[in-house]
């Protein structure tokens, strides 16, 4: 060393400028001690304060301090005239017996690294923890003692709740359930303490025709699926507490499942309805002039088979000859070669009583909406029509048909 063997007055005349006093050389001592603070504007000051310790002060054109290794690389700098620690690319802050925890910049990502063997814990006694894009825009927010809200381009769209959560949409609000491939199943289960007792299962099978939903309930079992093609299968029985069951046209109840004589023709019960009609009376001939007290009719269809019941009374009554016909049918009876829709019908206070061997009444289908009176002969068996002038303005016509419509 330069110093070594030479007196103190020696020294200080070879490194110190006794004109600007400027030392210059290197110290050869264990230690340096500074005995004050440093000032703004020292270029580069060593200092030291019973508060704020030991006190490095420099200034440079871009920084104040700069701290290197060994090898001439920047570990850190202080940039000119901020309070800031800039750290290079990829320089790490290392936390930890074992460096577990690393803080760095790669260049083109930020990183937390945490490799202990502990949980990486984010903690606060304040209000919450917000994550934000940038400072206007946020992206979680995790509540003290409140909800966890996940946003979507700075809009809320999931958010836990004492109950739940809620999932908010400005228009279709999706929650998306993504399977490992097209063979995988994607599920919903719906847990107690650790037994999933039900659930939702969309079972993907790699194509559209051969997907099926299944609503798992009662330890867990599958009792209702719905399928590619829209089959919803109920394992055991539907019941409807309020609403109606809809159908719709063309369509209904099939019967399929069950057993079926050697003519069956079809298995699909279609329709069922209850309504009124108007009934009235006509003539094979000229129809008879009519008013009438009462016109009442009601019908029931289950299938294409239909039952009305018709009542009519009439205020006044002109006959003008022909066989008395009963109109006005809700469905046309179905047409076919020999069929016949038979009835009863009752009808009091004729106007000319029934006579000879003809003792009673019976409705037959005509055609169309219309039903003929017949009279049964009970010697002969022999059936008659019945005359519309046996019909006065006292006379109560009730009756019943079942038919098939088609």
């Amino acid at each position: 060393m330069p110093y070594i063997g030479k007196k103190p007055a020696d020294i200080i005349a070879t490194a110190v400028d006794t004109t600007t006093g400027t030392f210059s050389g290197d110290i050869d001592a264990s230690t340096v001690n500074a005995t004050g603070d440093t000032a703004a504007g020292d270029n580069a000051a060593i200092g030291f304060t019973s508060a704020e310790g030991l006190i490095l002060t420099g200034q440079g054109s871009t920084s104040d301090i700069t701290v290197k290794n060994d090898a001439d690389a920047t570990v850190f700098t202080v940039p000119t005239g901020t309070d800031d620690i800039l750290f290079p690319d990829n320089a790490k802050i290392l936390m930890g017996a074992g460096s577990d925890l690393q803080i760095f910049h790669d260049g083109s990502n930020s990183n937390i690294d945490d490799a202990g063997t502990g949980p990486l814990r984010i903690s606060s006694n304040g209000t919450g923890i917000d994550f934000n894009k940038g400072t206007s825009e946020t992206m979680a927010k995790f509540k003290t003692d409140g909800a966890v809200e996940l946003y979507h381009d700075g809009t809320k769209k999931f958010e836990t709740a004492s109950t739940g959560v809620n999932v908010t949409g400005t228009a279709d609000s999706t929650l998306s359930i993504t399977a490992g491939g097209t063979s995988n199943d994607s599920l919903i289960n719906f847990v107690h303490g650790s037994t999933t007792d039900g659930g939702i299962t969309y079972d993907h099978n790699g194509a559209y025709a051969s997907e099926q939903m299944q609503f798992r309930t009662g330890n867990n079992t599958p009792n209702m699926t719905l399928n590619g093609a829209g089959t919803l299968t109920v394992a055991n029985g539907l019941t409807l507490t309020d609403g109606n069951l809809v159908v719709a046209s063309g369509h209904g109840i099939d019967f399929s499942a069950a057993g079926n004589a050697s003519g069956m023709s079809s298995e699909l019960l279609d329709d069922y309805e209850e309504g009124t009609f108007t009934p009235t009376i006509e003539s094979t001939e000229t129809n008879p002039t009519v008013s009438y007290s009462i016109q009442e009719g009601n019908y029931t269809k289950i299938g294409n088979q239909v039952t009305a019941q018709g009542y009519i009374t009439f205020s006044s009554y002109s006959g003008n000859g022909g066989s008395a016909r009963l109109h006005g049918l809700p469905f046309n009876v179905v047409t076919h070669t020999n069929y016949r829709a038979v009835g009863q019908v009752a009808i009091s206070a004729l106007g000319t009583s029934l006579t000879g061997d003809y003792t009673s009444l019976q409705l037959s289908y005509n055609s169309g909406t219309s039903m003929q009176i017949m009279m049964n002969n009970s010697v002969t068996g022999g059936m008659a029509e019945t005359p519309a002038d046996n019909i006065d303005a006292g006379t109560f016509i009730r009756y019943q048909i079942t038919y098939f419509t088609s």
